[in-house]
């Protein structure tokens, strides 16, 4: 099973205890292939740095971060190249372009997002949007 993670998911996972930590640990027990773009790594490492430097949690974040970072497919901004076009015409804030650019380059079974910008695309793009409690919920029954 390969699930994409978007920003909002990794950062909560990161500071936060609930499902999205859940999801998280059970990439990390390779439970499920996850999948990163280049730039959510990016996104994630400066908002850290940006809204939680004063955050007690933030040393042992930027470990989990680096250890997700080891431990997940990342797809390059130059892999993805060819769907950026797309993914601009598609999305509305384009800062989110390159990001489904590289869901829709990867294919994942699942794009993990808690972005409502992205569930508008259901219709229009060939991807599996889902929350992470959706995804969970999918797991638990199979």
């Amino acid at each position: 099973m390969r699930v994409m993670l978007d920003t909002n998911v990794i950062l909560s996972g990161l500071f936060f205890r609930g499902n999205e930590r859940a999801l998280l640990e059970r990439i990390f027990r390779n439970e499920i292939n996850g999948i990163v773009s280049e730039t959510t790594l990016h996104e994630c490492q400066t908002v850290i740095e940006r809204k939680f430097d004063q955050d007690p949690n933030k040393p042992e974040s930027l470990r989990l971060l680096a250890l997700l970072g080891a431990s997940v497919e990342i797809v390059k901004d130059s892999q993805a190249q060819s769907k950026l076009d797309f993914a601009k015409s598609a999305i509305r804030h384009a800062n989110d372009a390159p990001i489904l650019a590289a869901a829709l380059w990867a294919e994942p079974d699942y794009f993990i997002t808690g972005d409502n910008d992205f569930f508008k695309l259901l219709k229009s793009v060939p991807l599996k949007i889902v929350t992470t409690t959706e995804f969970l919920k999918e797991m638990s029954r199979t």
